[in-house]
C-alpha cells in the first residue's frame, strides 16, 4: 500500500479551476490539462466508510485507467485508487492553501 501526504509548501501541488489542472512536483510544473468529476459508488477498498470516496476524478477524458476517487474534508484533500485487499491500493493527501 501506498500512502503519501503532500504538506503546505512543500512544492508538490495541485492547482483545480472549474476545468483545469495543473500539477506541480517539487515547484516545477509537470502537467496542465483537463479533468471532470462524475458521482460514482462504486470504490469498494475495505477501508472506507460506506459515505466516504463517492465521486472520482477523471483526469483528460481518460475512461479506462484506473478510477481515482476523492473525498474534501476540511482543508485536507485525498485521493484513493486501487484495491487494498490485494495490496494494490493508494492514497494521496494533499492540505489546502
Amino acid at each position: 500500500m501506498v500512502v503519501i501526504n503532500y504538506t503546505p509548501n512543500s512544492g508538490n501541488t495541485l492547482v483545480f479551476t472549474d476545468s483545469t489542472y495543473k500539477k506541480y512536483s517539487n515547484g516545477a510544473l509537470v502537467k496542465s490539462r483537463t479533468y471532470r468529476t462524475v458521482k460514482d459508488a462504486s470504490y469498494n477498498g475495505l477501508i472506507v466508510g460506506e459515505d466516504q470516496f463517492k465521486t472520482r476524478v477523471i483526469y483528460d477524458d481518460d475512461t479506462t485507467s484506473t478510477k481515482i476517487f476523492f473525498q474534501l474534508s476540511g482543508h485536507t484533500l485525498k485521493f484513493i485508487s486501487g484495491s487494498f485487499a490485494d495490496d494494490s491500493g493508494s492514497i494521496v493527501t494533499y492540505e489546502m492553501k
